[in-house]
């Protein structure tokens, strides 16, 4: 599929493109796409709480579940009262997880990162 100067593609117009380009056209359409044709990406769910497993750490764990070991922080966040040391967690210590949209959660979000590896430096230092 090429794209067209002067042309606002759309995730909708690329959907009908990809559709006209299967059936032997390939021009994108201006007109819009019917919600019916429309399929939203599930959000991905995310457990309430696990409990520590041998070999793993807060940063393995927001790797696992948030794409980016810098929302370490965040789980350190939310327990807080049951943690004394990042580093150091006994294994079968039960955590909760936090809500990505509490603390702006986004592995696709440079900024996002940032702000948790800034707060995750300033816990490391606290100690």
């Amino acid at each position: 599929m090429e794209w067209q100067a002067g042309k606002v593609v759309t995730a909708e117009k690329v959907l009908r493109a990809e559709t006209a380009e299967a059936q032997g056209g390939a021009e994108l359409l201006d007109e819009p796409v019917p919600e019916a044709y429309i399929t939203a990406q599930p959000e991905k769910q995310y457990p309430e709480s696990l409990t520590l497993g041998k070999g793993e750490t807060l940063r393995t764990i927001a790797l696992d579940l948030f794409g980016n070991k810098e929302f370490w922080v965040y789980i350190y966040q939310e327990n807080i009262h049951n943690i004394n040391n990042p580093n150091v967690i006994p294994v079968g210590t039960e955590l909760l997880i936090p809500d990505i949209s509490k603390y702006d959660i986004d592995a696709d979000n440079p900024q996002s990162i940032a702000i948790a590896k800034e707060r995750g430096e300033r816990i490391i230092k606290a100690l």
